[in-house]
C-alpha cells in the first residue's frame, strides 16, 4: 500500500478510501483489480448518496475513483479514463459586452429587438412590430422613472437607438392612441374609482341590515 499521507484529492470521501484506492492499484491480477475498483465505486456511491444509478452519476464516480489515484488507477471501467488535462484545465475567461447601452432602463434585449425588426421584410408586419415596440418600451420608461412619458419622447428614442431606420409618425400615433399604456400612472383615478366603489357596497349593506 501507498504512504497514507500525502495530498488528498477528493475531501468528501475521505483518506481511508483513497488509501483503499491506492491498494486497489497495487494488486497485480486485473480481474480481482476491476472486482475491488467496482466495490470502491459502490462505496462511493454509499458515502455518497446524492449519486444515483443514473448513467451520468455512475460515469462521475468511475471519475472520481481515478482522480483520487491520481490518474494512476489502470482499471478497465466501463466509462473512458478521465485525462489529467481535460479535469484540471481553468474555465476560460468569460468576456464581458463591452457595447454600451443608449438608453439603460431599456435594457440590451429592446435593442435586440430593433434588430430582429430591421430585418422584417412585410412592410405591415414591421410596422405592427414596431408600434408593439414603442408601446414597450412606453411601458419600461414609465415602471424605470415612475412618471408618464409622451409619446414623441418615445419615438425619439426608437430613432435614436434604431439610427433612424424606424420613424414612426407622431400624429398617426397621437390620432389612434397607437402607444397607449394601461398603468397606475396613466389612470391615477383607478385607486378612488374602486374605493368610491367599496364604500358604495358597504353602505347598501348596512342600509339593508338596517331594514
Amino acid at each position: 500500500m501507498r504512504e497514507s499521507r500525502g495530498p488528498l484529492y477528493l475531501r468528501e470521501y475521505g483518506r481511508n478510501l483513497q488509501n483503499i484506492v491506492a491498494h486497489i492499484d497495487q494488486v497485480k491480477d486485473k480481474d480481482e483489480k476491476k472486482r475491488l475498483a467496482e466495490l470502491a465505486v459502490e462505496l462511493m456511491k454509499q458515502i455518497n448518496p446524492n449519486m444515483t444509478d443514473s448513467s451520468d452519476n455512475n460515469q462521475v464516480v468511475w471519475d472520481h475513483l481515478y482522480m483520487m489515484s491520481d490518474y494512476e488507477l489502470d482499471v478497465e471501467g466501463p466509462f473512458p479514463k478521465p485525462e489529467r488535462e481535460v479535469v484540471q484545465a481553468k474555465p476560460k475567461r468569460l468576456r464581458y459586452p463591452s457595447q454600451r447601452i443608449k438608453f439603460r432602463h431599456y435594457g440590451k434585449n429592446v435593442e435586440s429587438l430593433i434588430n430582429e425588426i430591421l430585418e422584417i421584410k412585410d412592410a405591415e408586419e414591421r410596422k405592427s412590430a414596431e408600434i408593439y415596440l414603442a408601446r414597450l418600451m412606453k411601458s419600461f420608461y414609465i415602471t424605470w422613472n415612475k412618471e408618464n412619458v409622451d409619446d414623441e419622447v418615445i419615438i425619439e428614442h426608437l430613432g435614436q437607438m434604431s439610427n433612424y431606420q424606424i420613424k414612426l409618425n407622431i400624429d398617426e400615433v397621437r390620432e389612434n392612441r397607437l402607444l397607449e399604456v394601461q398603468t397606475r400612472a396613466s389612470n391615477p383615478n383607478r385607486s378612488n374609482t374602486n374605493t368610491r366603489s367599496n364604500n358604495r357596497r358597504k353602505g347598501g349593506a348596512g342600509r339593508r341590515r338596517r331594514n
